[in-house]
């Protein structure tokens, strides 16, 4: 089953993403920074993250950069999302979405990129 990493410093959007993809089944584990989630990821390798662009503690740039910089990590594709227009062009993403993010996309960017990383749910 392919291991999802939320990462967003707003509980409830965290809480709404998890219950949508959690029903898609994918297995999820959640983060509401970046120092958070590169804890969890190496508690449990995810196959793909999803994180917010700006957070507290350590923001999405910055965890982005964090696991490239590790090799287990360096290939696990990132889905980021943010209010801002678009990202800085030298961050190394898979995809960016636009908040507020439509769950059909931020579904079908999860379809396609669990078939890069590991088996689709």
């Amino acid at each position: 089953m392919v291991m999802v990493l939320l990462v967003d410093d707003d509980m409830s959007l965290l809480q709404a993403l998890e219950t949508l993809i959690c029903g898609e089944g994918y297995e999820v584990m959640t983060a509401l920074n970046g120092d958070e989630a590169l804890q969890a990821a190496r508690r449990r390798r995810p196959d793909i993250v999803v994180s917010d662009f700006m957070m507290p503690v350590m923001d999405g740039p910055t965890l982005i950069g964090a696991l490239a910089a590790e090799p287990d990590f360096a290939t696990i594709p990132v889905l980021l999302n943010s209010a801002v227009a678009t990202p800085p062009a030298h961050l190394q993403v898979s995809a960016f979405l636009r908040k507020p993010v439509a769950a059909s996309r931020l579904l079908e960017l999860l379809r396609l990129h669990s078939h890069s990383s590991a088996q689709s749910p």
